[in-house]
């Protein structure tokens, strides 16, 4: 029997080691849990930084589209203005001749000019001043009219241009072109619009 009382104090004495152990274990498996949890989040942490990494150059990259894109639109814009102010001189040199080319084409049909006058007549009839009392305010009449006609499609390109959203379009990208060099800022003004 002594030997089994001493099997169950040497039993006894290991379970007590055992048991002054425990925390000791518990605290060195709780370090590494954490050790393996810091390391996943660390892991986790170095992939978000890559993945932000990534798109951060891709808004940079899609910035300097935009900045292209912007700048290839003011080009075809400076092309279309060139091109507009040739056809308005086109339309002016028109409407300066064709009031007179009119007039003119009247006046030939009712013998205004004599092409085989006769020795001591005229080759221009005595009423050529007609001709010019009548163009005159003819071609000054299609200018205001044309003046009036292009003052008032304006005003209308502009009012429809105004209630329309291409103005609040036109200021957006104009503060994105902007603030384009700095793309954390750009970023965090669209999130906040």
């Amino acid at each position: 029997m002594r030997e089994k009382v001493d099997q169950q104090t040497r039993y006894s004495e290991q379970v007590q080691r055992d048991l002054e152990m425990m925390p000791r274990r518990i605290d060195n498996q709780s370090k590494a849990l954490f050790n393996i949890i810091a390391m996943r989040d660390n892991k986790l942490n170095i992939e978000l930084a890559a993945s932000s990494k990534r798109i951060a150059e891709e808004s940079r990259l899609d910035n300097l589209l935009s900045v292209k894109l912007a700048k290839a639109t003011a080009d075809v814009a400076e092309q279309t203005r060139q091109d507009s102010a040739a056809m308005k001189t086109i339309a002016v040199l028109t409407l300066t001749f064709l009031p007179g080319t009119a007039v003119a084409s009247f006046f030939s049909m009712n013998g205004m000019f004599n092409w085989e006058p006769s020795p001591g007549q005229s080759l221009a009839s005595p009423y050529l001043y007609v001709f010019f009392v009548v163009t005159i305010p003819l071609t000054i009449i299609v200018y205001v009219a044309w003046w009036y006609w292009f003052r008032r499609v304006q005003k209308e390109f502009q009012k429809n241009y105004e209630t329309s959203d291409f103005a609040a379009v036109e200021q957006d990208l104009m503060k994105r072109m902007r603030t384009a060099t700095n793309s954390w800022q750009m970023t965090g003004r669209q999130e906040k619009d």
